[in-house]
């Protein structure tokens, strides 16, 4: 039900005035001026009744965001907290004020991430089918450096990707293979990202935070972050786009009493397509926190793809890791 609220101007008649129509009394003032029940005088300059001081209709507020028109049920239970403008953005990164504070609380902080340098993470990925069941499986071999953001080897048959910032590379059987480029790239932004969230978007300089909502997910209370990658050093733009730049774009919703991250949606700029991950069975690892089991699913919450951490030590990494040989 949405409340409205009504503003009615009234004057304050005399003293001793009768409302109009009645008759006067004894002891009522000898001024021969009227008062309407308004409080304004009648009789005078006409019979036009002077306009009141405010409005007197009621002023509409405006409808919950998640409210359906005339249907009284709830579309989207999502509402916003906080937003940021171009003028005053919010708080991101390690700022004081930034609500990924509350995250780094649960899964240590972004700084810890690094002092583990470099290691080797084994992934099984798992496709499920139409009614959720296994259909298929693949193991792939990471090696990363946690002290760099984009610094990955991805292994799996006889394919090998390698990144390093912006350089790429992809080979096949111990040959440079310069058609599975684009597929190196997205296989290296997937993992790279399951690896380091949410401890990249600690990097300000990287990533904005644009809004902070609170959000209910199967039943259970959330705050959802929505943050953009910002451009490139050098390359900003300033004023509207008049073709506006496709950047990637997530969500990270977290348990608001604990920190702990629940579900991220992420969209990257290359391909344009989102896709919902669940968080699931947090571990610690050498003094930070990680999910070991993401689960992607779709509008039904039917699992599409499950992603386990099977294993994770320590190791050293030099940069010709990071290269084809």
């Amino acid at each position: 039900m949405v409340l409205s609220l009504t503003a009615t101007a009234q004057g304050t008649p005399s003293t001793g005035q009768q409302p109009a129509g009645q008759p006067a009394t004894q002891g009522a003032s000898i001024s021969p001026v009227r008062f309407d029940q308004n409080g304004w005088p009648v009789g005078f300059g006409g019979n036009t009744a002077p306009a009141p001081a405010a409005e007197t209709r009621a002023r509409p507020t405006a409808a919950p965001a998640n409210a359906v028109p005339g249907a009284g049920k709830v579309a989207d239970p999502d509402r916003v907290i906080a937003e940021g403008t171009a003028e005053q953005p919010l708080a991101s990164g390690m700022h004081l004020d930034s609500p990924l504070h509350d995250v780094f609380r649960a899964t240590r902080s972004p700084g810890a991430l690094r002092e583990l340098g470099g290691v080797v993470v084994q992934w099984r990925l798992t496709i499920h089918g139409k009614d959720g069941k296994p259909i298929g499986e693949r193991t792939y071999l990471h090696v990363a450096d946690c002290a760099h953001p984009e610094r990955d080897r991805i292994e799996y048959g006889d394919r090998v990707f390698v990144r390093d910032g912006d350089r790429i590379a992809a080979g096949r059987g111990g040959i440079p293979w310069e058609k599975l480029t684009e597929a190196a790239k997205a296989e290296l932004e997937l993992f790279g990202l399951h690896l380091r969230m949410p401890w990249c978007y600690g990097e300000g300089r990287s990533y904005a935070i644009l809004r902070r909502e609170a959000a209910m997910r199967r039943g259970e209370s959330l705050v959802k972050l929505t943050i953009e990658r910002r451009p490139p050093p050098g390359s900003e733009v300033f004023g509207p786009e008049r073709v506006p730049t496709k950047r990637d774009r997530f969500e990270l919703l977290y348990e608001p009493t604990t920190g702990t991250p629940r579900e991220l949606l992420h969209r990257f700029a290359a391909s344009g397509q989102e896709r919902r991950v669940l968080l699931e069975d947090w571990r610690d690892v050498d003094g930070v926190r990680l999910p070991h089991r993401r689960i992607y699913v779709d509008e039904a919450l039917w699992p599409t793809t499950t992603i386990e951490l099977m294993r994770i030590k320590r190791q050293r990494v030099g940069d010709r890791d990071f290269r084809l040989l």
